[in-house]
């Protein structure tokens, strides 16, 4: 006659791996639609660390970026979203913007950091042209250790002119537009806007960064920068 106890238990010991393949099953779908809906979609996660230029700001976006000791002039961002929002997928925190040349100065020192990172994302633009793979800017970054690197912004490579007439060719493809809009000049005139975003891999991730600098290279463009995201 067959041991009832053991058929019992032999039959729990069934269940209990039916159910224990069942968590598993479950956690890896938990798991699978997270990277389906939050990476694989751009959304971006806790590792991305805005980083707050409000201390660096030297302008409003309500402000004109293109006329000389004047806020008169129409020419702004004021169509671009303020506080914390995602542009191309990079979430950025954006009050003002970090302008060089014209009536501003040619370069913004000691923007505090204090973080590693392996790549550092900018929210950018520029005011008028240059021939394609100008320097026009540069980001310079102070190590802890005294060590510092530079990052080049040229025109044509990373940003070209911020206004997009109906006459200009499209960006290149490898220009990432992260944000689109007008003035109350550019919709008389017919154009848009563009801010571009670029991601750099930091030259020495392993050390930390202490602070940047917004340098100009002393071109026919004005640079302007609005964010800076630590990844």
């Amino acid at each position: 006659m067959p041991d009832i106890r053991s058929m019992s238990h032999a039959a729990f010991n069934r269940r209990l791996w039916i159910r224990g393949v069942i968590l598993t099953v479950a956690v890896m779908l938990g798991i699978l639609i997270w990277w389906v809906l939050f990476e694989k979609e751009g959304v971006p996660v806790a590792k991305e660390k805005p980083i707050d230029l409000t201390p660096s700001y030297n302008g409003r976006t309500t402000e004109s970026t293109t006329v000389r000791d004047s806020n008169s002039n129409p020419n702004t961002l004021e169509e671009l979203p303020l506080g914390e929002n995602v542009f191309a997928g990079v979430r950025f925190s954006v009050s003002g913007l970090v302008q060089l040349n014209g009536r501003y100065p040619d370069r913004i020192e000691g923007i505090a950091l204090r973080k590693k990172c392996r790549t550092l994302h900018l929210l950018h633009g520029t005011v008028a042209k240059m021939p394609d793979g100008t320097t026009i800017a540069k980001v310079v970054l102070r190590y802890v250790g005294g060590a510092q690197a530079e990052l080049e912004i040229r025109y044509g490579d990373h940003v070209i002119d911020w206004w997009q007439r109906e006459a200009d060719p499209p960006p290149g493809p490898h220009l990432k537009i992260a944000w689109n809009g007008q003035n109350s000049l550019t919709r008389r005139e017919g154009a848009s806007l563009n801010i571009y975003l670029n991601s750099f891999p930091n030259p020495r991730p392993d050390e930390e960064i202490a602070s940047v600098d917004f340098v100009s290279a002393n071109t026919r463009c004005w640079p302007f920068f609005l964010g800076l995201t630590v990844e």
